[in-house]
Order: structure tokens, then C-alpha cells, then sequence
């Protein structure tokens, strides 16, 4: 591989992918002019406008925004006051926030301080336990980052190997016409930097074999590692064989209240790993497992880590992704990623033709 460097040139950095779009009713008029139900945005944080729910009190008005599976908001104006009383409710953890504002948009402000820790519990218990997942929490040391109407956004950060690129545009273009993901949803694919650390005696034989490592991570991945796998050993004796892989990472950007389903779309077209499939084979591996974490805490340099159940092997990203990646994604968003996707596939062959020489 005396010619790698030449060969990673031939690799595009970026492939952007089909947004997800969802256009929102919003309304022009002051909470203290609204007098029924359309005069409201038809969504909010956690659901749909429920415009049967909709009254007059003797303070103002209240009505409910809901989604059948993913909880309720539920907001009350006192015109008096000029208070808006947001109450959002998932999973049976409830939160409260009141403000003084004639803007509904106005108490996205107070809501980015963050969300019950029961939320991220429940859907980590949920979704580690159905899919090959590690779910990051939002961090207490950093706000969430909340928009209007939609509110909170989770980043999804997936493994993919080249020869599933194809399937992954399909995916998106399926995405936009499925009616189940109520919000808008943009998704792109980065060549990124990994490492795993193999546990001497702890898997098979062939991961003791630094020749053999390399030849599975270049048929999975199409792409050449960064250097052959080193054996490194710590301080209490215990070895590992390492290996520095590049590969295509997917990212997404999901609203919270789409998460779910959103995954189990990405489950079901078969780029999603099972958390009960033991096998070694890519989706279902634990070093090629999806990461979800916070809007944000994806762009930050950090030591993502996490063992297999026996700790027997140990994956770790130093970072998902640069804000300049998503800042120049924007500005090709409208682009065919047509092109890009050939030309990883024709790297892929070329490098894989070197390999056969």
C-alpha cells in the first residue's frame, strides 16, 4: 500500500444526500390575536396541532400538539400576563416552562436548556435494546439545541461501507415520500477515522493476525487503513492488536420526536444492526454499531469509546464530524450525489484491484 496516500485522494470527502423535507404551517399572528386553531404553527416540539383540542378560557386559549407514540405538548396563554405555559410530556416525565412573550417561537429560548434525563433513559433502554446502538445523552455541561417548531435533534452517526452507498441514497429518497417522519431531516456521508482494539485471547485467532485484520477491514470497507495493525501492550500485561481504519461514516440529523421510527426505517432496509444478532458481520458487529448523540456534541473533538458486553474489544471515534463538513454540505445540498457515489465505488475498485495484483 506504498501508494495509499495517492489512492485516499481519490475518495470525495463529503456525499451529500436527499434532504428530508417538511414544510410547517407557521402563523404571523401574536399569541394574543390567536382565536382558533389555524392561527397556530401545525406542529410543535413533540406532535401535531390537535385542533379539536383548541379553547377559549377566561385567560386566553390552551390546545395540545400531540404524536401518538412520542408524547404531548400542551400549551396555555394568558393574555393578562401575556404568559405562555408550555407543559411537554414523554415516557411519563414531564416538563414545565413558562414565559413572558407574545411569541409562541420565543419559548424555544428557555426549552434549549434541556429536557428531563428520563427521556434519553428511556430511549436508551428502548432502542440499545432492540438495535446495535450506543445512545450519548444529552450532557449536563452543554445545552440543547432546540429549534422552532420541532425542537430537540439528535445526530445519527452509522458506519457504511461503500458498497452500501447505493442503498443509503435509496433510503432517503424512500424517506421523503414516508409520511410517518413528521420533520425534515438532512443526512450526508464523511470519510472519518476510527480505531478498534482487539484483546489478545479474548476473540479469534484471526484477530492476533495483522495481515488478515487488514484484509477484512479493505474488503468491507473498500478504503485502505491508515497502517497495518500494531500490537500494543498495557501496563498490567494485557495485549491488543489496533487497528486505525477509514471508512464512510452516515450522519444524519433526526428530530427527537422521529428518532425512533426513523431508526426502525434504517433497521428495516438493512443498514441498521440488530442488538440480539451476535454475528461479526457488518451491521451487527459492535465496533460498526450507530451512534446517537446530541445536535452538537457531534462536531466536538472527544474520546467516544465503548466496549463489546466482554470487553473484549474496544471502539473509538475522536470525532463525527467538523462544522466546516456541515457548512459546506448546506451549500450542496441541492446537488446530485450521483457522481460523488460513483466515484467512491471506482476508488473502491481500483484500490481493490491493486490488492490482486
Amino acid at each position: 500500500m506504498s501508494d495509499s496516500n495517492s489512492i485516499f485522494d481519490l475518495y470525495p470527502k463529503l456525499i451529500a444526500l436527499k434532504n428530508v423535507t417538511r414544510d410547517a404551517a407557521r402563523t404571523s399572528k401574536n399569541l394574543d390575536e390567536v382565536k382558533e386553531a389555524s392561527d397556530l404553527t401545525d406542529r410543535f416540539i413533540l406532535g401535531d396541532l390537535l385542533p379539536e383540542t383548541f379553547s377559549l378560557t377566561k385567560a386566553g386559549w390552551e390546545v395540545n400538539f400531540a404524536d401518538n407514540e412520542n408524547g404531548v405538548a400542551h400549551l396555555e396563554y394568558d393574555k393578562g400576563n401575556r404568559q405562555l405555559f408550555a407543559t411537554l410530556e414523554r415516557d411519563g416525565e414531564k416538563q414545565f416552562t413558562c414565559v413572558n412573550t407574545n411569541s409562541i417561537s420565543e419559548v424555544i429560548r428557555y426549552l434549549g436548556l434541556g429536557y428531563p434525563i428520563k427521556w434519553d433513559d428511556s430511549l436508551a433502554l428502548r432502542l440499545e435494546g432492540k438495535y446495535n446502538i450506543k445512545y450519548i445523552p444529552q450532557q449536563k455541561e452543554s445545552p440543547s439545541i432546540c429549534f422552532f417548531p420541532d425542537g430537540y435533534m439528535k445526530a445519527v452517526c452509522l458506519p457504511i461501507p461503500i458498497s452500501k452507498l447505493r442503498e443509503l441514497q435509496e433510503f432517503h429518497i424512500a424517506l421523503n415520500e414516508d409520511q410517518s417522519i413528521r420533520c425534515g431531516c438532512r443526512g450526508y456521508v464523511k470519510l472519518n477515522y476510527s480505531v478498534v482494539n482487539y484483546v489478545e485471547g479474548r476473540n479469534g485467532t484471526q484477530y492476533e493476525d495483522p495481515e488478515w485484520i487488514t484484509a477484512a477491514s479493505c474488503f468491507l470497507w473498500g478504503i485502505p487503513p491508515i497502517q497495518l495493525p500494531v500490537r500494543e501492550q498495557a501496563n498490567d500485561g494485557t495485549a491488543a492488536w489496533t487497528t486505525r481504519r477509514i471508512h464512510y461514516l452516515y450522519k444524519a440529523n433526526v428530530f427527537l420526536r422521529d428518532l425512533e421510527r426513523f431508526l426502525e426505517r434504517l433497521y428495516q432496509h438493512g443498514l441498521l444492526g440488530s442488538a440480539n444478532d451476535e454475528s461479526e458481520k457488518w451491521p451487527n458487529s459492535t465496533e460498526d454499531c450507530a451512534v446517537v448523540l446530541p445536535l452538537g456534541l457531534d462536531v466536538i473533538e472527544g474520546q467516544f469509546q465503548w466496549f463489546n458486553s466482554d470487553r473484549s474489544r474496544r471502539t473509538t471515534y475522536t470525532s463525527f464530524g467538523t462544522v466546516e463538513d456541515q457548512k459546506e454540505i448546506f451549500d450542496r445540498q441541492d446537488e446530485d450525489s450521483d457522481d460523488d457515489v460513483l466515484a467512491a465505488i471506482e476508488a473502491q475498485r481500483h484500490f481493490l484491484s491493486l490488492l490482486n495484483q
